[in-house]
C-alpha cells in the first residue's frame, strides 16, 4: 500500500518531533545544571584507520574538569549503527542501536570514573575498534 501524501507529512512530523523531545530530555539537565560541557568527537576517518588496522589508530585521552559533563560522539555510519563502550568503570557493556534518522552515535560519558575504555563499531559506512582513557584533571 502506497502512503499517501498527508501519512508521509505525519511521519516525517513525528519523526521530528521524536528528535526534539530526545533534544529537550537530553538538554534539560545539562541547561539546568549550567556546566561546561566537552564534546570529544572521533572522526570517521579515525575509525576508518582503526577499521583497517592503520598506525593513526592511536588510543586517545579524554581529560575532563570535576564538574564537566562529557560527551563521545561518533561518526554516522550509514543505515544502522551499532556501538558498545566498555571499560574498566563498566559492569557490563554500555550499547547504541540506531538508524540513520538518529544519527550521531553518542555516550554520556560524565559518571564513569577515570579509565581505560574501549568502543567497537560496527555498520554499513565504517566500523572498527578503538580505545581511549578517562581523567579527571586535579
Amino acid at each position: 500500500m502506497e502512503k499517501t501524501i498527508s501519512t508521509k507529512y505525519a511521519d516525517l512530523y513525528a519523526s521530528a518531533m521524536k528528535k526534539l523531545f530526545f533534544f529537550i530530555l537530553v538538554m534539560n539537565p545539562i541547561l539546568a545544571n549550567s556546566q561546561d560541557i566537552l564534546f570529544k568527537k572521533v572522526t570517521s576517518e579515525y575509525m576508518e584507520a582503526c577499521e583497517m588496522g592503520k598506525e593513526d589508530c592511536k588510543p586517545f585521552t579524554i581529560e575532563r574538569s570535576k564538574d564537566q559533563i562529557v560527551m563521545l560522539v561518533l561518526p554516522c555510519g550509514g543505515t544502522q549503527t551499532h556501538a558498545s563502550l566498555s571499560g574498566s568503570g563498566l559492569e557490563e557493556a554500555l550499547t547504541l542501536d540506531i538508524f540513520h534518522d538518529d544519527c550521531p552515535p553518542k555516550f554520556n560519558l560524565t559518571d564513569l570514573p577515570d579509565g581505560k575504555y574501549s568502543i567497537y563499531m560496527t555498520s554499513c559506512h565504517v566500523g572498527g575498534y578503538c580505545s581511549f582513557s578517562l581523567q579527571t584533571s586535579p
